[in-house]
């Protein structure tokens, strides 16, 4: 069979077209220090483990984003995440994030070529709720 390739303008349609009513349900949890993620598709290990930085809980962009049901992808440094008709473009190295057209500021950190996001900004503009357990430096995104 032949083989189509698509340019990235292509690939980002048929991404978003695939995640238009795609909605991640049910509870991820991940602890500070701890590589392991738990989803409820089982136990994934993240590249980096989630740290705190000024009281901010950081987690590897990509893991949550896909443990989330969301379609991630990387070009020329630009990372997009689309998940239920929600679109996110990163650029790590302006600190710039936009959400359906809007910009924000939250800082994005960097750590063994990984890209860290804070939980609770990533979470709760997926429209998830974030829980920071002190007693055992747990976060919980849920929905």
């Amino acid at each position: 069979p032949d083989i189509v390739t698509a340019d990235a303008d292509e690939q980002m349609k048929i991404g978003l077209e695939m995640c238009k009513n795609m909605l991640f349900t049910g509870k991820i949890t991940l602890r500070i220090g701890s590589k392991t993620l738990q989803a409820p598709q089982g136990f994934f290990e993240m590249d980096v483990a989630p740290t705190v930085v000024d009281g901010v809980a950081y987690a590897p962009l990509r893991q949550i984003a896909s443990a989330m049901g969301a379609w991630v992808d990387w070009q020329n440094g630009i990372i997009t995440i689309v998940n239920g008709g929600d679109k996110f473009t990163i650029d790590p190295v302006s600190q710039k994030i936009k959400k359906d057209g809007y910009n924000y500021n939250a800082q994005i950190i960097e750590r063994e070529n990984t890209t860290l996001i804070p939980v609770r900004f990533f979470g709760e503009h997926m429209g998830a709720d974030v829980v920071w357990n002190e007693y055992d430096n747990t976060v919980q995104i849920s929905r």
